[in-house]
């Protein structure tokens, strides 16, 4: 996959984001009564705010690095991530050694490949919280 694929893909997420938030308010209640305002949007948290909006976050970041076979150049990986509000202070903390969700790949002589990969922590941590993507 190339960086345009995963930019798409990544825009596709976004969007799929806004189908799933066009949805639930459309629902109602369980009565069948329609809610006051069907038109309003309700958006999804993604916020860095709340426990919930972090976790969808780092969820859609890590699906899209595993969309792409678990390994990602860095400018694809950052502009995913800074789509759903990411800065690169934020993106250093996938790579902490407590975190240890995605690793630098290294290339000869130790350096910077520009690859980001998945860990299996990072692996197991999209699984804990993979209900909270939306429907592909």
């Amino acid at each position: 996959m190339n960086t345009q694929e995963l930019a798409d893909a990544a825009q596709k997420i976004g969007e799929g984001w806004h189908e799933l938030a066009q949805a639930l308010a459309r629902l109602g209640d369980p009565e069948g009564i329609e809610p006051e305002a069907p038109e309003a949007e309700t958006e999804l948290d993604i916020s860095g705010s709340t426990n919930e909006g972090r976790r969808r976050r780092q969820a859609i970041v890590l699906h899209a690095l595993e969309q792409a076979g678990g390994r990602m150049h860095k400018d694809a990986f950052y502009r995913i991530a800074q789509s759903v509000g990411y800065d690169n202070r934020g993106l250093a903390g996938f790579s902490t050694v407590q975190a240890n969700l995605v690793q630098v790949e290294h290339g000869e002589g130790g350096t910077d490949s520009g690859y980001r990969v998945l860990t299996d922590k990072g692996r197991r941590r999209l699984e804990v919280n993979r209900h909270l993507l939306p429907p592909e």
